[in-house]
């Protein structure tokens, strides 16, 4: 009797160690492997978001045009430089800011192409921190009697969660808050009505400004962020 009860936990044992093993194996060599996929999945994703900025559309051209009523002279040479950026990537919201770059910017330049204003100049410069991209678009034109403007518009996109920011998200992304932009103004004591006028204006004011060719927003310099108020339109 006792040699058949011993068998038979001997029986359970061996029975119950089998079990283990084929469950080890099975789930070593196919329920790992899968996890080990789906890792690679996720650290190409985050490869992939490593997106930057590139020329989207490029312009150049010299004209001459006349000069009759500006000074003395009979003509002078006009440059048109346009180098226009696209933000690469192929996600939703990144197509849709490069659509509104794109437009702005080429309808301006067909403006000064086809109109008496002068030359017209876009270039541009971006920084990526924290999954942000922050993009200064300078523009510039050289008026036919006028020594000419310039400007800076920033756009802001983030990556990460293909959001197109506006002004307060962005300034908060990059550490910044309004009282931030409002010492940043240099003038205020060449303008004082203007300054007055910044200090009580917010954030909004920057977003509907930009869209009008003037306004605020963060420059690139060396590397880093700087707010800016920026008074002339192009």
């Amino acid at each position: 009797m006792k040699r058949t009860i011993t068998i038979i936990i001997m029986a359970i044992i061996i029975l119950g160690l089998g079990g283990y093993i084929a469950y080890d194996k099975l789930y070593t060599k196919e329920l790992k492997p899968e996890e080990t996929k789906e890792e690679k999945k996720e650290e190409i994703k985050e490869v992939e978001e490593n997106v930057d900025v590139q020329d989207g559309y490029v312009y150049n051209e010299k004209k001459v045009k006349d000069g009759d009523g500006c000074s003395n002279y009979k003509e002078f040479e006009l440059n048109y430089e346009v180098a226009i950026p696209k933000i690469n990537s192929s996600k939703t919201n990144a197509i849709k800011l490069n659509e509104v770059i794109m437009k702005k910017y080429k309808d301006k330049l067909n403006i000064f192409l086809n109109g008496t204003m002068g030359g017209y100049n876009v270039s541009y410069k971006y920084i990526v921190k924290d999954n942000v991209i922050y993009i200064n678009v300078n523009e510039s034109s050289a008026g036919r009697c006028s020594s000419g403007l310039g400007h800076t518009t920033t756009y802001y996109y983030d990556i990460k969660n293909d959001k197109i920011l506006n002004s307060e998200e962005a300034f908060k992304a990059a550490g910044f808050i309004y009282d931030d932009l409002i010492n940043s103004y240099e003038l205020k004591d060449e303008d004082p009505v203007g300054y007055d006028y910044i200090k009580n204006a917010n954030f909004s004011e920057c977003d509907r400004s930009n869209t009008d060719g003037c306004g605020c927003g963060l420059a690139i310099e060396n590397d880093t962020l700087k707010p800016y108020f920026n008074t002339q339109c192009v």
